[in-house]
């Protein structure tokens, strides 16, 4: 039911699910239709990957975007991000991950705004970086997963949860 009312609204905004620059919107369906064993590429005859080609528009929430890209990418072995006639700036998995890396904040682990690291940003950071942990030619993401491992532990609340913007929730938990 819930791929058919998505198909249908897809076709229905052909093929745009934004006009904001909230592209995550794209790699959260592309999750969400992998995880229902439907291929992103072909939903109701549109490819979801192609909205992720243009990296300017991918990065332009901070690092969110390429964070859900990363981990939408990673959803199927089969996925790539085509290449898109127009696009100046073309994402590739390799840019995706420099650019999480680039942002890590000096004390380890991700933020959306600042620089102390923030539980759901590293969270979710480290599932995008998961596939790439201790393999090689991959070093510095193993490097960058430890830091934001140590840095969650020194964030943890007493209780053992999490808590992001001063404020314990139930999604920080479930992004670490």
């Amino acid at each position: 039911t819930y791929y058919n009312h998505f198909a249908n609204y897809l076709e229905e905004k052909k093929g745009k699910l934004t006009s904001s620059v909230k592209y995550t919107e794209y790699s959260k369906a592309i999750v969400a239709m992998t995880a229902m064993g439907k291929d992103a590429r072909n939903v109701a005859g549109y490819n979801l990957l192609e909205s992720l080609a243009d990296f300017e528009n991918v990065a332009a929430q901070g690092v969110n975007g390429p964070i859900w890209a990363l981990i939408a990418l990673n959803a199927n072995p089969q996925y790539t991000i085509p290449e898109t006639a127009g696009v100046q700036n073309q994402t590739t998995r390799e840019k995706l991950l420099e650019y999480i890396l680039d942002n890590e904040t000096p004390a380890g682990g991700w933020d959306l705004m600042g620089l102390a690291p923030d539980s759901d940003m590293t969270g979710m950071a480290l599932q995008a970086l998961a596939p790439f942990y201790k393999k090689s030619g991959y070093e510095d993401v193993t490097a960058a997963v430890d830091r934001g491992l140590e840095a969650l532990s020194r964030i943890q609340d007493s209780d053992g949860g999490y808590s992001t913007m001063g404020s314990k929730t139930v999604e920080s938990c479930a992004q670490v």
